[in-house]
């Protein structure tokens, strides 16, 4: 893909009203349409995060997803949700001139809440090491957010912290931004990415904790991501675990 205008790579879908913009973009997948497509949700009825969790998508904030059509080793198609983090942050901060950061994998924060959340599923094919297709889910909290106290970290809104910006404009300038920084992953790899990505780590060298599973905690620093993107904590005794998937705490950067 190359650095063009977006509008010439992406056949752009609006609903007013639809169930799930990732799970169109799947049906369209499975279908076996050769574009690239963007399918932005007015209202979703059925959106959805990491886990299956609910996104609630209420008017007046931005959801969409972006389809691309290409396969891609698994391992590899995984850092596209890297990718769209530095892409969203840098556009974010450009149009609002404050700090954006990116919480493992696939959270943005803004004044440690979290304003946005990205979504990466696929298709593909039974015994195949490729993914058919991608699905990059992107909600954006724009002028209103859940309360949701049963959360370790707090949503918020960019209205909220003051942030006044327009849905179209932010999705526009994104689009842009995502095209460039897809084609430098696409021409030289995961290493500048990596390298932008960790400008903006949220909570950095920081204690964190690491819910594997509902009985299995990792405890110590996050000191950073390897070359595929997994999350790298060191213990007091300054052993290294890499996770490839779990849910990340910081209790002492929120008090």
């Amino acid at each position: 893909m190359k650095y063009t205008n977006w509008q010439d790579e992406f056949t752009v879908l609006i609903y007013d009203q639809i169930d799930s913009t990732n799970t169109e973009a799947q049906r369209i997948g499975r279908r076996g349409l050769r574009n690239n497509f963007l399918l932005w949700g007015k209202i979703q009825t059925e959106g959805h995060g990491k886990y299956g969790r609910a996104w609630l998508s209420n008017p007046g904030n931005l959801t969409f997803s972006l389809l691309i059509n290409k396969p891609y080793l698994i391992d590899h198609a995984s850092q596209l949700v890297f990718v769209t983090g530095v892409a969203l942050a840098k556009t974010l901060e450009a149009l609002s001139h404050k700090h954006f950061s990116l919480k493992w994998p696939n959270d943005v924060i803004l004044n440690d809440k979290k304003c946005a959340g990205i979504l990466l599923e696929s298709g593909i094919s039974a015994g195949s090491d490729n993914v058919d297709y991608l699905v990059i889910g992107i909600g954006l909290n724009i002028n209103n957010h859940p309360d949701l106290p049963e959360r370790k970290l707090p949503a918020t809104s960019l209205t909220a912290e003051n942030i006044k910006l327009e849905d179209d404009v932010i999705l526009d300038h994104f689009m842009n931004n995502f095209l460039k920084t897809f084609s430098e992953w696409e021409k030289n790899g995961f290493t500048n990415i990596r390298k932008s990505w960790l400008d903006h780590a949220y909570g950095l060298n920081n204690y964190t904790e690491v819910s594997l599973n509902k009985d299995t905690i990792l405890k110590g620093y996050f000191t950073g991501i390897d070359e595929r993107g997994l999350f790298i904590i060191t213990d007091e005794n300054n052993v290294q675990t890499k996770v490839s998937s779990g849910e990340v705490f910081f209790k002492q950067l929120l008090g």
